[in-house]
C-alpha cells in the first residue's frame, strides 16, 4: 500500500517542530534547570523584600528579567529567526511525501524548481508524533515535516503503523 501526504513548510510547521524539540534532549535539561533558576531567584527576590534588603533586589530582579528574555527568546523569536534564515527556495516549499514498502519518495517543489529524492527507511535516526505532524529525523539538522492534515491517500494511522513497522518502538515517539 502506497501513502501520500503532501506538505507545506510554513511558518507554523517550523514553530511547531522547535517548541517541541525545545522539551526533548539536552534542551529538556536547559529548559529545566533556568527554570529551577528561576524560581530560586523569585523565592530569593521575596526573601530580600521581607527583609528589607533593597540594594541586592536588583541583582536578583536583573537575573529574573534575564531568565524571562531567554526563556521568551526560546519559545517566540527562536522559530521565526530559524524561519527567516531558511532559503527563499525552502520557504513555502509544497513537499510530497509517497512512503511505499521498501522505501519513500519525497518530491520538493518551489516556485522555480522541483527536486526528488528516493530513500530507504534505514536512514531514519528517529521519528515525533505530534498532534498535527510527523518529525521523520534523518539527522540533527535534516527533518522531514509530514502534515497530517496533508493525506491524499492513506491515513496517519497507516503511516504510524508502517514508520512503527520500519524503524521500531525505540526510535517512535508520541508527543502530546
Amino acid at each position: 500500500m502506497e501513502i501520500k501526504v503532501h506538505t507545506k513548510y510554513d511558518y507554523a510547521a517550523i514553530r511547531d517542530m522547535q517548541r517541541n524539540t525545545l522539551t526533548r534532549g539536552g534542551r529538556k535539561y536547559l529548559l529545566t534547570v533556568l527554570l529551577v533558576l528561576l524560581t530560586i531567584m523569585v523565592c530569593f527576590t521575596f526573601i530580600e523584600i521581607s527583609l528589607g534588603l533593597y540594594d541586592s533586589l536588583a541583582y536578583s530582579l536583573l537575573v529574573i528579567i534575564f531568565i524571562l528574555f531567554y526563556l521568551f527568546f526560546l519559545w517566540s523569536l527562536f522559530p521565526k529567526m530559524s524561519f527567516n534564515k531558511l532559503n527563499v527556495h525552502v520557504r513555502n516549499a509544497l513537499v510530497c511525501y509517497t512512503f511505499g514498502g521498501n522505501n519513500f519518495d519525497v518530491t520538493e517543489t518551489t516556485a522555480n524548481s522541483t527536486a526528488n529524492r528516493h530513500s530507504t527507511y534505514d536512514i531514519i535516526q528517529k521519528v515525533f508524533e505530534t498532534k498535527n505532524y510527523f518529525y521523520i529525523y534523518i539527522s540533527t539538522i535534516h527533518i522531514h515535516i509530514v502534515s497530517k492534515a496533508g493525506f491524499d491517500q492513506g491515513t496517519e494511522e497507516d503511516l504510524r503503523m508502517l514508520l512503527v513497522e520500519k524503524v521500531g518502538d525505540k526510535k517512535y515517539k508520541r508527543v502530546k
